[in-house]
């Protein structure tokens, strides 16, 4: 997911508008597969149905429904390691699910507004950066963002090594 994407998504759950149904928000880390996932669910999902009133059980119970299926969809594909959802399937239809290359914290909650927190916690702590390899025979430039390769540059770029020696040389810096 991109770095736009995920700020897209955030400025959408932020403005989401508030109903008398909740919003069903689910952070799963899928490092123990889609097993791992469901059993947090099947832990975690009768806990949260016995707090809310008997009205709102049934908006509730499809939301967990869309979970349960998006992560049998998508918890073992390799380059998935954390799956936020935001629901509510009766009021006012709301559905956004979210991939992620890097692990999140598992958490399920319900309210009127859409848990947010952890999305922006995982947005400052896997920030976008640029990571740079060179060897004497070519140098590559990668963009990281969110804890993936979003763009690669150079890669089969040829550096002439006595233009490597005299410009990225460690003598060159201690000069200065």
């Amino acid at each position: 997911m991109e770095n736009a994407e995920l700020q897209a998504n955030v400025r959408i759950l932020a403005t989401l508008r508030e109903t008398e149904f909740p919003v069903v928000s689910c952070y799963l880390s899928v490092e123990q597969g889609g097993v791992g996932c469901h059993t947090y669910l099947a832990e975690r999902s009768p806990l949260l149905r016995r707090m809310i009133p008997k009205h709102h059980r049934e908006s509730f119970d499809q939301s967990i429904e869309h979970i349960e299926s998006y992560v049998d969809r998508y918890a073992d594909a390799t380059d998935v390691r954390g799956i936020v959802i935001f629901a509510r399937c009766v009021e006012d239809p709301f559905l956004l699910n979210m991939r992620f290359p890097v692990p999140v914290t598992n958490e399920l909650s319900l309210d009127c507004v859409p848990h947010i927190c952890q999305l922006m916690a995982l947005k400052t702590t896997y920030d976008r950066y640029v990571v740079i390899l060179m060897t004497k025979k070519r140098a590559s430039i990668l963009e990281i963002n969110l804890g993936q390769v979003t763009r690669q540059t150079w890669s089969k770029h040829s550096v002439a090594p006595q233009r490597i020696e005299r410009e990225w040389s460690k003598e060159r810096y201690q000069r200065h």
